[in-house]
């Protein structure tokens, strides 16, 4: 029997931090992996030495499984017995995020590993591999038989990290199933926490929300300790099934798919690519963090005005981002220069504590990220570019004051149709000036764009623009050519 999330299974408690016990337990693991464990009838003196303690862990055996539940914390107590307080029986319940299935937790040691094995959404198509060769023009004959090959399609992609494709084929009674799996691998070089794989997972997860700009989550994780290997439940950050784009009834599945953009699609070699997105991970993490904040809001369906001035600040952060280095050292010798033409001490000092280069404006924000991205998407000139989007930034700025200042004096430009509008498409300029920073072509930018009917719509009612389509074909590679 495995364990798995909405299941409810009864255990014995052996260990809570460094005390032995020997507790009837309650575990539940509900559908967004938030992990509870209940423990009966706890002595007083166990409680006294585990109450204050700055973690908890707790280890259970579960059908002769012993369970690690890992940083756990206490929600409710309750005391049960008479008047000796020494004799009073208690009933405690904690919550967790994370427990570990076939690891018996040593207090001795250390919650640590080497590295992990993991699933995230749709990660087959996010990585672009097919790990089979089809003769298709063989299936345009009837009653012909099909040869079906598959390999293992693995590849390292530096950094620690590597992923592979494996076909995957079964038999049933009326026919073949062919399907196929994926799964991305870690390695750190050293042994590290669980707070520290967990931000290298952060890292997953974003690299492939900015793919496909959607929330992705980690269906399954294995972690490596000494060639052991360790399952892991309520590590997701969000659980979901499927990529909720390709949901849409905006749009077809099979169309919409190809507006994704894939590992694949930066070649053979993405080291060079990863390291560059490292390095944009760390330069603009306000920024990454609004735009996953974003993409939550639109996986539960939340719209409000909160989200555009997440969008903006998407924006701010990753301009102010890009070019603060350069300014602030100008800024700095700029400074310095009037500070040593100054005679009085008591001048230079209010100088020196009370200017400071506090980034762009927010208007040169906007105009950057602005005509840069319709330079790449529609072939213009920046002064094409500008003359195309002055006045929808112009409304753009009129409202971001009025909602973050809650101006009374003056009032919304944008209509709500517009305001979606805006938001869609910033968020998309901002995954395609990533996308481009880390080496992606801008004739693949626009040839997964069109597919995205939605950008399409929003794009021509704020710019009045179409993208720029090369030639008659729209190649997005072979990944799509053989899925669909």
């Amino acid at each position: 029997m495995e364990m798995e999330r909405n299941g409810t299974y009864v255990c014995r408690v052996t260990r809570v931090n460094n005390e032995k016990t020997d507790y009837l337990g309650t575990l539940t693991v509900d559908e967004e992996y938030t992990i509870r464990i209940e423990i009966k009838e706890v002595e007083r003196k166990c409680f006294d030495k585990i109450k204050d303690a700055p973690y908890t862990n707790i280890v259970i055996n579960w059908e002769g499984k012993y369970i690690t539940i890992v940083d756990c914390q206490l929600t409710e107590k309750a005391f049960r017995g008479g008047p000796d307080i020494n004799n009073t029986k208690m009933y405690l319940k904690y919550i967790s995020s994370l427990l570990l299935v076939d690891y018996l937790w040593d207090p001795a040691q250390k919650i640590q590993f080497s590295g992990f094995s993991c699933s995230i959404t749709e990660i087959t198509e996010l990585l672009g591999n097919y790990p089979y060769k089809i003769d298709y023009d063989q299936l345009l004959f009837p009653n012909v038989e099909c040869n079906v090959k598959g390999n293992v399609v693995s590849k390292k992609v530096g950094h620690g990290f590597s992923y592979f494709v494996a076909p995957s084929i079964t038999y049933e009674t009326d026919g073949m199933h062919v399907s196929m799996y994926g799964k991305i691998q870690y390695s750190g070089g050293r042994e590290q926490s669980v707070n520290e794989l967990r931000e290298v997972l952060h890292k997953i997860c974003l690299f492939f929300e900015i793919l496909s700009g959607e929330i992705i989550t980690v269906n399954e994780i294995v972690f490596e300790q000494d060639k052991n290997y360790v399952k892991a439940v309520g590590f997701c950050n969000f659980p979901k099934s499927t990529l909720n784009g390709l949901q849409s009834s905006f749009d077809t599945r099979k169309y919409l798919r190809k507006s994704i953009f894939k590992v694949t699609d930066f070649g053979n070699d993405i080291g060079k690519e990863i390291a560059s997105f490292c390095d944009i991970q760390s330069e603009c993490m306000l920024a990454c963090e609004a735009y996953k904040q974003i993409l939550l809001d639109e996986e539960i369906k939340i719209s409000t005005y909160n989200k555009f001035l997440k969008v903006m600040q998407v924006v701010e952060g990753f301009q102010r981002a890009k070019i603060y280095a350069g300014e602030n050292l100008e800024f700095q010798q700029k400074k310095n220069s009037v500070l040593e033409k100054l005679n009085d001490e008591e001048d230079k000092a209010f100088l020196e504590k009370y200017t400071n280069y506090n980034g762009q404006s927010f208007r040169k924000c906007m105009n950057g990220l602005t005509v840069n991205s319709l330079q790449v998407i529609s072939g213009l000139t920046k002064g094409q570019a500008r003359k195309n989007s002055d006045d929808i930034i112009d409304a753009i700025i009129n409202d971001r004051d009025v909602y973050t200042h809650a101006s009374k004096e003056e009032k919304p430009r944008l209509s709500i149709d517009k305001l979606q509008a805006v938001n869609y498409c910033y968020k998309t300029f901002f995954r395609v000036m990533v996308l481009s920073r880390m080496g992606l072509t801008e004739k693949l930018i626009r040839n997964r764009l069109l597919f995205d009917r939605k950008f399409v719509a929003f794009y021509q009612m704020l710019f009045g623009l179409k993208i720029l389509k090369e030639d008659s074909h729209t190649d997005t590679g072979d990944f799509d050519d053989l899925m669909w």
